[in-house]
């Protein structure tokens, strides 16, 4: 059942009527019901009595947490806690505090959200073909997100044919930003504003999903040469490099700074982990790659008015004042408050005090203070330690980077395994995908969407795959 979870990810539209993402969304219930199924399939017997089932899910919990992490949680809760009462103390009477009560549901809910997750991975992957099954899902999830945008560029040139295919997809699948609906109102984003953005409520957005869950098993089995979608069949230099090119082109024409970053980002560290060998023959391509887009910028109408639009014109815009604007009012409330943070929803009016005077006469930033009396967070990075504080952040990083090592180390041990070279494919899949999020987390994308949380959880239940399998090596 591990193959429905990416593809049920994208299931983003607020389908429900509920303020909390989470609640309106339909992916969580679904996780749970796949859950469910999965334990009474494999744990029948469990689910005859509640004895069975408190046993079961007894289990559950000894296998996929440990006292260390109860212990991180228990002390983060507690600092989030503390920053937010200090932070309501400090704002006082504004239309921009908010209600400790609600700053710790908040707080509460996300971790609720956060751990459901990773039980939902640890409970659904568990084994080689829970493994295959999940990847093999992460494949076609990757189809389909690519079927939709294509599906929305060729509307863009004939809109007549694709039209009510686009509407239809607006309609039914498309995620909606609350504050902007005029972005839809002909249906979709594409039909209204011109621009690719699959089922997500802006381009940047898909972008960002683009990079770090579509990519990192493609070129993991580009670098180890190994069909990772499908361990059955030969390595296919075709398919994948195909994937990549496609992906690539729609990152272009996503038209969105996130896109373009993606696009080097995704080049340069792919570049970097290989060998020395390939690193000459690859960097000759993408000599080759820059030389053919210098030349187009040059002759070709539509690539030169993409990059003037979305590369070199961003200055000095709007939008570019305010995304400033914010980053340098977030850097400005880290320094104040750094080791704690100002807590979960508490940024806003930290954010309208230290924004610079010069990048606020827009009517964006009007609409910020007028209408919405809340500040968007321009970068995930900055965001989080602004809000969760240098402690939180710097524990949170600490197992990343030991979880990662340790990932790495048991890939090594198990040289001699007959699956090695999957492993090692899966293993480079991690490393992109970290490299890949945090790196564009310098900028904005919903990080906390649920398609980023099961990919993370997968590498950590991966990690803990690893570790049984070279404990049964060393036993034999």
């Amino acid at each position: 059942m591990s193959v429905f979870l990416m593809p049920i990810t994208l299931l983003i539209k607020h389908y429900l009527p509920f303020s909390y993402m989470y609640l309106a969304e339909v992916d969580l219930y679904l996780f749970m019901i796949l859950v469910v199924l999965y334990s009474v399939s494999r744990n029948g017997a469990y689910f005859k009595s509640f004895s069975g089932i408190k046993t079961i899910t007894t289990n559950y919990f000894k296998t996929l947490f440990s006292k260390k992490v109860f212990i991180f949680i228990l002390c983060a809760f507690c600092i989030q806690i503390l920053s937010i009462i200090l932070s309501y103390l400090r704002i006082g009477k504004s239309i921009y505090n908010v209600n400790p009560i609600v700053g710790f549901a908040a707080v509460t809910a996300l971790t609720c959200v956060f751990f459901l997750h990773y039980i939902v991975v640890g409970v659904l992957v568990s084994n080689k073909d829970d493994i295959l099954q999940f990847i093999r899902g992460t494949y076609w999830t990757t189809v389909s997100v690519l079927i939709i945008v294509y599906i929305q560029l060729m509307f863009l040139v004939v809109p007549p044919l694709l039209g009510p295919i686009v509407h239809f997809f607006g309609i039914f699948f498309e995620q909606k930003n609350g504050y902007m609906l005029q972005w839809y109102w002909k249906g979709s984003y594409v039909q209204t504003l011109g621009r690719i953005n699959g089922f997500f409520s802006e381009p940047a957005k898909l972008a960002a999903f683009l990079c770090i869950i579509c990519l990192p098993f493609i070129l993991a089995a580009i670098k180890n040469k190994y069909s990772i979608f499908n361990p059955k069949l030969k390595y296919q230099p075709i398919k994948y490099y195909s994937l990549l090119l496609i992906i690539l082109i729609a990152l272009l024409y996503a038209k969105t700074t996130t896109g373009i970053f993606a696009i080097v980002l995704a080049i340069g560290v792919f570049w970097l982990t290989l060998s020395r060998k390939r690193k000459i023959s690859f960097g000759i391509a993408i000599m080759i790659g820059l030389i053919a887009l210098v030349i187009l910028y040059f002759t070709n109408g539509t690539i030169h008015r993409l990059a003037s639009e979305y590369i070199f014109g961003k200055a000095g815009g709007t939008s570019s004042d305010n995304r400033l604007g914010g980053t340098i009012a977030l850097f400005v409330t880290f320094l104040h408050h750094p080791i704690l943070g100002v807590g979960q929803s508490y940024t806003d009016f930290f954010l309208l005090k230290g924004t610079p005077a010069w990048t606020t006469h827009n009517a964006e930033f009007a609409s910020f203070v007028k209408v919405r009396h809340a500040f968007p967070i321009y970068s995930n990075l900055l965001g989080w330690l602004v809000q969760y504080g240098l402690i939180i952040c710097s524990f949170f990083a600490i197992y990343i980077i030991s979880m990662k090592r340790s990932m790495s180390r048991l890939v090594d041990r198990l040289k001699g395994h007959p699956d090695h070279i999957l492993y090692q494919t899966i293993n480079d899949a991690a490393f992109y995908f970290l490299i890949f999020f945090f790196a564009l987390s310098a900028v904005t994308f919903g990080w906390n969407e649920s398609a980023f949380f099961i990919m993370l959880f997968f590498f950590v239940v991966f990690r803990q795959y690893l570790k049984k399998i070279a404990i049964g090596t060393i036993a034999h």
